[in-house]
C-alpha cells in the first residue's frame, strides 16, 4: 500500500541539504550524506512533505516538492546537544557500550532545549491532523512535548540505532526522561523485533508501565511499538549500476589498484562501531597464513571522517591509518590495502559496488546498514558476495550472506577466505536470493508498512466516550494483535 504523503511532516536531526562551494564564491545547495537523509529523500524527495531540521537561515526553503523549515539554535548549545549527548551518551550506549558513554547534566539540558525548539518549529507549521514522523535518537524528547502542544497529530517515531538491553540502557541517568519522551508517539518503530523487545521491556521494568501485547500503556492510550526495518531503494541503485559507463568506469578503479584477480572492499563512516579494524586485521592474518595471495588481492577500505571533533573518533581514525600503513610495510612489492578518507557521491558508490568482488560489512553494532543492501541492490549480474556481521540489523534479513561474529577474528579471516573461494554457482545463488529480499524489503516498503501503521490511529473525535478504539485490531510486526489507539490524553 503506498500512503499518500501530502500533509506528513518529516523530522530529523538535520535538512536534507548541505551548502556545496560554487563558482566565485557562490554557494550551491547539495544533498547531505547520510543513511537517514538518502532513505527518506530516495522515497519523499518527489513528493509533497515538510521536513523539519537542524539548518542554516540561508537554507533553501524547498528541495523539490519538499518544503524545507529550518530549526535555529545557538551553536554553543547545538555543540552541547549534538556532540555532547548524542554522540558521547547515546550513541556508544545505544551501540552496546562499545566506548564509554559520558553523563553530563548541562549536556541534557541542551538536548532538552534543542529537542523544544524542534518541538516549537512542528507545532507552528504541522496541518491539522496530520501524521509527524521523528526520526532517531537526537530527538527522543520530542513526541511527548509535541503531543502536549499538538493532541491533534498523528505523531510517529523511529530509532535508526539499535535500542541496548535494559541493563545498559539503565546506566543512563536521564533513562525515564527518555522513554516517557519515546512514549508520546503513537507508534515507534525500531529496526529488529530485538530491539522491539528491548523497548518494551525498558518501558516495563524502568517505568512499570503495562504492555499490552507488542504495546504500551501510556495514561487512557497505548503506543504500539514494532520492527519496521529499513530499506534502500533497490531499483535506483539497480539503474545506476546498468547505466552506459559504469562497469568501464568500474574496471578503470580495478586497474588503478592495480588489476588484482580479488577486489575486497568496505564502505563505512570513520566510526568505531564499524570494526574496521578488526577486518583489517582479519585480512592481514589471511595473507599472513597464505590462504590470499598478496601479489593478487587487494583490500579497499573507504572510510567517510566523522565526529572528528571527539576523541574517541580521532583515535579510531590513527589506529586505522596506522594498520594501513603496517600492513602494506609487510608487503613492499605489492600494495594489498587501498585506503581513501573520504566520502562517495551515489554514482561513485555504485562504481566501487560493481568493483568489488566482496563487500566486508562487519559492524559491531548497528541498526541496520545500509551499504550492505545498497551492494546487493548494484549487483545486477548475480555474481559478488557479502560478508556480513551477525551484529548488523540486516542480518536478519540478509540471511544468505556470509554471517560472521565481527568479535571472532579467526571467523572472520575464514569467512573472508570462504566468500573469495566459494564456487560461482554457490556466490550467485546467494547472491540471487539477497537480491530478491532486498528488492521486495525496500525503502518504499518500510515507509508504506509504518505510516500505513500510523495513519490507523483513530484521533479524539473518532474515539467513543469510554476512550475504546471502535475499529478492528492492527497485527504489528511482532506477530500479535495490537489495539490501534486508545486515547490521545497526555502521558501521565
Amino acid at each position: 500500500m503506498q500512503v499518500n504523503p501530502r500533509g506528513l511532516v518529516i523530522v530529523a536531526n538535520r535538512l536534507p541539504v548541505e551548502p556545496a562551494p560554487a563558482a566565485k564564491g557562490a554557494v550551491s545547495w547539495r544533498l547531505a550524506p547520510g543513511g537517514v537523509v538518502s532513505v527518506l529523500t530516495s522515497v519523499f524527495g518527489n513528493e509533497p512533505c515538510t521536513w523539519v531540521g537542524y539548518g542554516q537561515d540561508s537554507a533553501p526553503a524547498q528541495a523539490g516538492a519538499m518544503r524545507l523549515a529550518a530549526v535555529q539554535v545557538d551553536a554553543a548549545t547545538y555543540t552541547r546537544y549534538h556532540s555532547g549527548f548524542c554522540n558521547s551518551t547515546l550513541w556508544p550506549l545505544y551501540h552496546d557500550a562499545i566506548r564509554p558513554s559520558r553523563f553530563q547534566q548541562d549536556e541534557f539540558d541542551a538536548f532538552e532545549q534543542v529537542n523544544r525548539a524542534f518541538t516549537d518549529r512542528i507545532a507552528n507549521i504541522a496541518p491539522l491532523g496530520t501524521c509527524v514522523w521523528i526520526h532517531d535518537y537526537h530527538l527522543q524528547l520530542v513526541p511527548r512535548l509535541l503531543r502536549q502542544q499538538r493532541p491533534d497529530l498523528r505523531i510517529g517515531f523511529f530509532l535508526h540505532t539499535p535500542f541496548p538491553a535494559t541493563e545498559v540502557f539503565s546506566r543512563l541517568p536521564w533513562r525515564e526522561q527518555i522513554l516517557d519522551g519515546v512514549l508520546g508517539a503513537d507508534v515507534i518503530g525500531l529496526q529488529t523485533p530485538g530491539d522491539a523487545r528491548s523497548f518494551i521491556d525498558a518501558c516495563a521494568r524502568i517505568t512499570g508501565r503495562e504492555i499490552v501485547g507488542s504495546a504500551v500503556r501510556v495514561g487512557e492510550r497505548t503506543a504500539t511499538v514494532g520492527a519496521f526495518p529499513v530499506g534502500v531503494n533497490a531499483a535506483e541503485f539497480a539503474a545506476m549500476a546498468v547505466e552506459p559507463g559504469a562497469r568501464t568506469r568500474a574496471l578503470r578503479l580495478r586497474e588503478e589498484w592495480g588489476s588484482p584477480r580479488t577486489v575486497l572492499l568496505g564502505i563505512d563512516r570513520l566510526d568505531y562501531t564499524k570494526g574496521i579494524p578488526q577486518r583489517l586485521r582479519a585480512f592481514a592474518e589471511a595473507l599472513h597464513r597464505g590462504d590470499l595471495d598478496p601479489r593478487a588481492t587487494a583490500f579497499i577500505q573507504v572510510a567517510e571522517p566523522t565526529r572528528d571533533t571527539l576523541e574517541d573518533y580521532r583515535a579510531e581514525a590513527e589506529e586505522v591509518a596506522s594498520l594501513v600503513d603496517e600492513i602494506n610495510h609487510l608487503y613492499p612489492a605489492t600494495r594489498v590495502v587501498y585506503y581513501l578518507n573520504r566520502s562517495l557521491n551515489p554514482k561513485e558508490l555504485v562504481e566501487f559496488y560493481l568493483a568489488a568482488d566482496v563487500l566486508v560489512c562487519t559492524p559491531l553494532s548497528d541498526g541496520m546498514n545500509l551499504v550492505a543492501k545498497e551492494y546487493v541492490a548494484s549487483r545486477t549480474d548475480g555474481s559478488g558476495a557479502l560478508i556480513l556481521s551477525e551484529f548488523a540489523g540486516a542480518a536478519q534479513q540478509l540471511v544468505s550472506a556470509w554471517q560472521v561474529n565481527p568479535f571472532d577474528s579467526d571467523a572472520l579471516r575464514c569467512a573472508i577466505v570462504g566468500a573469495v573461494n566459494a564456487p560461482d554457482a554457490q556466490a550467485r545463488e546467494r547472491m540471487n536470493s539477497l537480491r530478491r529480499c532486498v528488492r521486495v524489503e525496500d525503502a518504499r516498503a518500510w515507509s508504506d508498512g509504518f505510516l500505513g501503521s500510523l495513519r490507523q490511529v483513530l484521533r479524539p473525535e473518532n474515539l467513543s466516550a469510554r476512550g475504546r478504539c471502535e475499529g478492528s485490531h492492527a497485527r504489528d510486526h511482532l506477530g500479535s494483535q495490537r489495539l490501534c489507539c486508545t486515547s490521545d490524553k497526555d502521558l501521565t
